[in-house]
C-alpha cells in the first residue's frame, strides 16, 4: 500500500499552513482552511513517474474581499513543490488546484522535478511581498 500522499499531506500542513497562513492573517488575505492530497498514481507502469494531484482550499476573511487567489497561491504551491522531494524521490509531476471557496476562482499550477525551484524562503518572501 502506497501511503506517500498521506506524507504529503501531513509535511504540507505542518511546514506550509502554518507559514502561509500567518503571513495571509497578517494582510487579510483568504487563509488556507484544507489540504487534500490524492493517492499517488503512476503516470505509465509502475515503476515509471507518478501524478500526484493536490488541492488547497482558501476562504476569505471577515472583512476580506479577494475576487481571485493567483497573485498568492503562486507562492504558495512554489513552497510545496519545494518539499515533495522529501517525500517523492525520481520522476513526478504535480498538479496543484487552489480553489477559493467563496467564487470558486481556482488557478492551477502543474510542475515536475525538473522544474527549477529556488529555496522555500524565497517563496515565503515572496508571499509577503504580494500580500
Amino acid at each position: 500500500m502506497d501511503n506517500r500522499h498521506i506524507h504529503i499531506k501531513k509535511t504540507i500542513d505542518t511546514l506550509v499552513v502554518p507559514k502561509a497562513n500567518k503571513i495571509l492573517m497578517e494582510g487579510v488575505a483568504p487563509l488556507i482552511t484544507n489540504v487534500e492530497v490524492d493517492e499517488v498514481h503512476p503516470m505509465g507502469d509502475r515503476f515509471g513517474p507518478v501524478n500526484i494531484s493536490i488541492m488547497i482550499h482558501y476562504k476569505n476573511q471577515d472583512g476580506g474581499n479577494y475576487d481571485s487567489i493567483s497573485s498568492i497561491s503562486y507562492p504558495i504551491s512554489c513552497m510545496i513543490i519545494t518539499i515533495i522531494p522529501y517525500v517523492i524521490m525520481g520522476d513526478y509531476r504535480v498538479t496543484i488546484i487552489n480553489i477559493l471557496k467563496d467564487n470558486m476562482d481556482s488557478p492551477t499550477f502543474s510542475f515536475d522535478n525538473f522544474y527549477r525551484l529556488y529555496p522555500f524562503n524565497h517563496y515565503l518572501n515572496l508571499l509577503k511581498e504580494r500580500v
